[in-house]
């Protein structure tokens, strides 16, 4: 570093053997180039700022009902802002749902335990109802539910 950044770290100091084909590499940090002429990733103070308001979005939308960050990205209508904040929401549901599912299994409610050609089953002896989800067969590329009661 002493003469300036590494040019060539992006083909690991061996621009001989190791190319970057299509040009993609490149990173820059303030004034500090690597890579190519033309980055994909580019960090600035403003690049700082972005990130910062993506996670408060992100931890608004993990927190139900509430959303206690709001002011530092509220103004911002940016489609990544609310990307943010419903990727959050998303994360905080599957972990309801799976945290749900666990808690009703080990109080024996429930039968999580999938079979050969399921992703997911679950089955209520008390309820007396089923419902699983199959992978693709049939000829299908996609997987299909079924419901039961008995």
């Amino acid at each position: 570093m002493a003469d300036g950044p590494n040019v060539y770290l992006y083909v690991r100091d061996d621009p001989v053997n190791r190319t970057d084909f299509y040009g993609l590499w490149g990173v820059w940090f303030g004034g500090l180039h690597l890579g190519n002429d033309r980055p994909w990733l580019v960090f600035d103070k403003s690049s700082w700022f972005d990130l910062e308001k993506g996670a408060y979005s992100t931890i608004d939308g993990f927190i139900p009902f509430s959303d206690p960050f709001k002011d530092r990205y509220e103004n911002d209508c940016g489609y990544n802002y609310k990307l943010s904040g419903y990727m959050g929401a998303a994360a905080r549901d599957i972990l309801l749902v799976a945290g749900g599912l666990a808690a009703a299994g080990s109080a024996g409610l429930i039968d999580t335990a999938p079979q050969a050609n399921n992703i997911i089953r679950v089955i209520s002896k008390p309820g007396k109802w089923g419902f699983r989800l199959d992978k693709a067969h049939h000829g299908k590329w996609w997987g299909h539910p079924h419901f039961w009661k008995w």
